[in-house]
């Protein structure tokens, strides 16, 4: 019985405390993403592409260091470059999203390379991709659209997220 009123205590005075911890943040703001689409797979695909535009509304730059979904063995962050008359494809490291600015991810640039595919992706389908900032993540919805196609019209994709200390 004195556990299980310790236990309510602990968590009465940490519920109350969230409130005045949380007003101590001066600039809350949002990551947002659009024009979020991957495209359909066939069945012998193992590998797929998705892309979005990444919005940065902060005063500092945002690091995407890596991303995930359930629908693959792991997600690589890839850029197209040319190399004298070739077109070459590179894994990055992370991402950088200079500050109050966007970054595009799209077909023959920089774009989420869907490694491992562990069932077709289909037109109309609709899975998560979660984008792992520096302290954040953020899971976006992506719906998948016939190959060829462009991004599908959406609203954006919000997320609230407090400045660094």
């Amino acid at each position: 019985m004195m556990r299980l009123l310790l236990f309510f205590a602990v968590l009465s005075v940490t519920l109350f405390s969230l409130p005045a911890f949380a007003t101590t943040s001066t600039n809350v703001k949002s990551i947002s993403t659009d024009q979020v689409y991957a495209y359909q797979t066939a069945s012998t695909q193992s590998n797929g592409a998705a892309f979005m535009r990444v919005h940065n509304p902060f005063d500092y730059p945002l690091v995407l260091n890596s991303a995930s979904s359930d629908v693959v063995d792991h997600i690589e962050i890839h850029d197209m470059v040319m190399e004298g008359d070739v077109m070459k494809m590179r894994a990055l490291d992370s991402l950088e999203i200079p500050p109050k600015s966007s970054i595009t991810l799209g077909p023959g640039g920089k774009h989420f390379m869907l490694m491992g595919l562990k069932a077709p992706l289909v037109v109309d389908q609709t899975f998560t991709v979660t984008l792992h900032f520096s302290g954040v993540d953020f899971p976006v919805p992506v719906k998948v659209v016939a190959a060829g196609s462009g991004p599908v019209e959406t609203s954006d994709h919000h997320m609230d997220h407090h400045s660094h200390p």
